[in-house]
Protein backbone atom coordinates (compact mmCIF):
# COMPACT_ATOMS: atom_id res chain seq x y z
CA UNK A 1 0.00 0.00 0.00
CA UNK A 2 1.23 3.95 -0.83
CA UNK A 3 2.29 6.18 2.22
CA UNK A 4 0.40 9.25 2.25
CA UNK A 5 2.17 11.92 0.39
CA UNK A 6 4.80 14.17 3.42
CA UNK A 7 3.25 17.53 4.22
CA UNK A 8 -0.26 16.51 2.12
CA UNK A 9 -2.38 17.41 5.37
CA UNK A 10 -0.48 20.72 5.53
CA UNK A 11 -0.77 21.73 2.25
CA UNK A 12 -4.88 20.96 2.76
CA UNK A 13 -5.33 23.27 5.75
CA UNK A 14 -3.08 25.64 3.85
CA UNK A 15 -5.21 25.97 0.73
CA UNK A 16 -8.25 26.26 2.78
CA UNK A 17 -6.92 28.95 4.78
CA UNK A 18 -6.60 30.90 1.74
CA UNK A 19 -10.46 30.14 0.71
CA UNK A 20 -11.34 30.77 4.13
CA UNK A 21 -9.44 34.40 4.33
CA UNK A 22 -10.68 35.36 0.62
CA UNK A 23 -6.78 34.93 -0.98
CA UNK A 24 -7.86 33.48 -4.27
CA UNK A 25 -4.88 34.06 -5.89
CA UNK A 26 -2.53 32.06 -3.45
CA UNK A 27 -5.40 29.45 -3.13
CA UNK A 28 -5.01 29.33 -7.35
CA UNK A 29 -0.89 28.85 -7.23
CA UNK A 30 -1.18 25.81 -5.72
CA UNK A 31 -3.37 24.38 -8.00
CA UNK A 32 -2.37 21.46 -10.86
CA UNK A 33 -2.40 23.74 -14.18
CA UNK A 34 -5.03 21.85 -16.14
CA UNK A 35 -7.11 22.50 -12.92
CA UNK A 36 -6.47 26.52 -12.58
CA UNK A 37 -6.65 27.17 -15.90
CA UNK A 38 -10.52 26.44 -15.65
CA UNK A 39 -11.42 28.49 -12.44
CA UNK A 40 -10.04 32.46 -12.20
CA UNK A 41 -10.17 34.11 -9.34
CA UNK A 42 -13.52 35.81 -9.53
CA UNK A 43 -15.28 31.62 -9.82
CA UNK A 44 -13.62 31.03 -6.89
CA UNK A 45 -14.67 34.02 -4.68
CA UNK A 46 -18.65 33.49 -5.80
CA UNK A 47 -18.17 29.62 -5.05
CA UNK A 48 -16.83 30.33 -1.92
CA UNK A 49 -19.25 33.70 -1.14
CA UNK A 50 -22.21 30.59 -2.28
CA UNK A 51 -21.43 28.29 0.60
CA UNK A 52 -19.84 30.81 3.24
CA UNK A 53 -23.96 32.21 2.66
CA UNK A 54 -25.17 28.93 3.94
CA UNK A 55 -22.23 27.74 6.34
CA UNK A 56 -22.60 31.17 8.22
CA UNK A 57 -19.00 32.67 9.53
CA UNK A 58 -15.87 30.57 9.60
CA UNK A 59 -15.01 29.42 13.47
CA UNK A 60 -12.15 26.94 13.22
CA UNK A 61 -10.60 24.22 11.93
CA UNK A 62 -10.26 20.53 13.09
CA UNK A 63 -7.20 17.52 12.74
CA UNK A 64 -6.98 17.15 9.26
CA UNK A 65 -6.87 13.27 8.61
CA UNK A 66 -5.12 12.15 5.45
CA UNK A 67 -5.49 8.64 3.24
CA UNK A 68 -3.67 7.41 0.24
CA UNK A 69 -6.16 6.65 -2.87
CA UNK A 70 -3.99 5.50 -5.79
CA UNK A 71 -2.10 8.37 -7.02
CA UNK A 72 -3.57 11.35 -5.21
CA UNK A 73 -3.49 11.63 -1.26
CA UNK A 74 -6.70 13.01 -0.21
CA UNK A 75 -7.37 14.66 3.17
CA UNK A 76 -10.14 15.33 5.25
CA UNK A 77 -10.39 18.55 7.26
CA UNK A 78 -13.41 18.98 9.87
CA UNK A 79 -14.09 22.96 9.31
CA UNK A 80 -16.51 24.52 11.87
CA UNK A 81 -18.78 27.10 11.07
CA UNK A 82 -21.46 29.07 12.85
CA UNK A 83 -24.15 27.15 11.16
CA UNK A 84 -22.80 23.84 11.84
CA UNK A 85 -19.59 22.09 10.61
CA UNK A 86 -18.76 20.95 7.39
CA UNK A 87 -16.28 18.63 5.73
CA UNK A 88 -13.07 20.05 3.23
CA UNK A 89 -11.72 17.63 0.91
CA UNK A 90 -8.20 17.92 -0.78
CA UNK A 91 -6.74 15.95 -2.98
CA UNK A 92 -2.69 16.10 -3.63
CA UNK A 93 -1.24 14.65 -6.64
CA UNK A 94 2.15 13.13 -6.65
CA UNK A 95 4.08 16.22 -7.16
CA UNK A 96 1.98 18.10 -4.41
CA UNK A 97 -0.41 20.12 -6.29
CA UNK A 98 -3.99 20.24 -5.74
CA UNK A 99 -5.85 17.93 -7.76
CA UNK A 100 -9.28 19.13 -6.31
CA UNK A 101 -10.93 20.88 -3.63
CA UNK A 102 -14.15 20.48 -2.02
CA UNK A 103 -16.25 21.89 1.09
CA UNK A 104 -19.57 20.03 1.78
CA UNK A 105 -21.59 21.00 4.95
CA UNK A 106 -24.06 18.32 5.46
CA UNK A 107 -26.85 20.40 7.36
CA UNK A 108 -27.21 22.98 9.26
CA UNK A 109 -28.03 22.41 12.63
CA UNK A 110 -30.37 19.98 14.07
CA UNK A 111 -33.56 21.14 13.14
CA UNK A 112 -32.91 23.12 10.27
CA UNK A 113 -34.12 21.09 7.13
CA UNK A 114 -32.59 24.04 4.44
CA UNK A 115 -29.78 22.29 1.93
CA UNK A 116 -26.40 23.88 2.43
CA UNK A 117 -24.71 24.43 -0.84
CA UNK A 118 -21.05 22.41 -1.87
CA UNK A 119 -18.62 23.89 -3.44
CA UNK A 120 -16.38 21.20 -5.72
CA UNK A 121 -13.44 21.77 -8.32
CA UNK A 122 -10.58 19.57 -9.43
CA UNK A 123 -10.08 17.41 -12.77
CA UNK A 124 -12.38 14.65 -13.66
CA UNK A 125 -10.49 11.93 -11.78
CA UNK A 126 -10.66 13.30 -8.62
CA UNK A 127 -14.14 14.16 -8.30
CA UNK A 128 -15.57 11.14 -6.83
CA UNK A 129 -12.47 11.44 -4.14
CA UNK A 130 -13.41 14.66 -2.90
CA UNK A 131 -17.17 14.49 -2.98
CA UNK A 132 -17.71 10.65 -2.44
CA UNK A 133 -14.50 10.65 -0.73
CA UNK A 134 -14.09 7.15 -2.34
CA UNK A 135 -13.22 5.99 -5.94
CA UNK A 136 -17.08 5.96 -7.42
CA UNK A 137 -17.92 1.92 -7.67
CA UNK A 138 -18.06 0.38 -10.95
CA UNK A 139 -21.83 0.49 -11.89
CA UNK A 140 -22.65 3.04 -9.46
CA UNK A 141 -24.72 5.97 -10.91
CA UNK A 142 -23.27 9.17 -11.49
CA UNK A 143 -25.54 12.23 -9.72
CA UNK A 144 -25.24 15.10 -10.62
CA UNK A 145 -24.64 18.06 -7.82
CA UNK A 146 -26.59 20.75 -9.36
CA UNK A 147 -29.59 21.14 -12.01
CA UNK A 148 -30.63 23.53 -13.87
CA UNK A 149 -32.04 26.79 -13.07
Amino acid sequence: MASVRPGAADRARAVLGDFIEGRWEEARGVFRQDMAGHMDAGRISCGWADVASSAGSFEGMGEPFARQCGDYTVVEVPLIFSAGRCLGRVAVDRDGKVAGLSVQCPRRRRLDPRRVRIFVHGIAEVTDLITLGRPRRAGQHVRPLAGPG
